[in-house]
């Protein structure tokens, strides 16, 4: 989806890590997760899908592997994990962008800049493929250090936001349900701008904004921390 649809999100990945002196690796080869198919009940065009994967990703004897969508990062750490032990080995160096970044402390770097006087509220809506990882923290932290953020809490904040893969095509109604709750919970924060960390999370939000009639914008935490880095870089 990154890839295709929002490739935003890609160049602010990359502008991070070339802050941080990062040699980046894009494999060519690389494809799908295969968390999609897996979730639409394609097993055996899932595990092509990761073998794919382990291929490309294996090339370059990469010292890590990092991805800016949640979904993937479930895929390639907890679902493909045991078609092999050479899976294993690559999940085992599968980082989530954020929580890369935060090891690499840039949350001590963007903490020492200077802070706005007039802040951007923005609220965090936390992806259920890092609620359930135990990586639902590191992107706040590294929201809170953005001197251009006052982030603000929202209720639900943790609840799904309606997508579920293909849950909201053959579910819409409940789908509907789950993002009239997510849109009051954004609408009571006070916020300007909805931030998380799963594309296919800021297509069901935005859609359901939109549904609602708020003038919310939803970004990846990405998108937020790239222009602050291209700020400073700037002046």
């Amino acid at each position: 989806m990154i890839n295709y649809m929002m490739p935003e999100i890609g160049e602010s990945v990359l502008t991070a890590l070339k802050g941080l002196g990062m040699n980046i690796l894009i494999p060519k080869d690389q494809g799908c997760c295969g968390l999609p198919a897996l979730c639409a009940g394609d097993g055996p065009g899932a595990a092509r899908l990761a073998d794919r994967n382990l291929e490309a990703l294996t090339a370059h004897k990469a010292d890590f592997i990092v991805t800016a969508c949640a979904s993937c990062h479930s895929g390639l750490t907890k679902h493909f994990r045991e078609l092999g032990p050479d899976h294993a080995q690559l999940s085992a160096k599968v980082l989530d962008i954020h929580e890369f970044l935060y090891q690499q402390g840039l949350e001590e770097t963007l903490s020492s800049l200077p802070r706005h006087s007039n802040p951007q509220p923005v609220t965090y809506h936390i992806p259920c493929h890092l609620r359930k990882d135990g990586l639902k923290e590191t992107p706040r932290k590294l929201l809170s250090a953005l001197p251009s953020v006052r982030l603000v809490d929202m209720k639900h904040a943790g609840a799904c936001c309606g997508l579920g893969g293909t849950f909201s095509v053959y579910h819409y109604d409940i789908s509907k349900q789950l993002g009239n709750i997510k849109a009051e919970g954004i609408r009571d924060s006070g916020a300007e701008v909805v931030a998380t960390a799963c594309p296919g999370c800021i297509m069901q939000l935005q859609d359901t904004i939109n549904h609602a009639g708020l003038p919310h914008r939803v970004c990846h935490v990405l998108e937020l921390i790239a222009a602050e880095l291209q700020k400073v870089k700037k002046s």
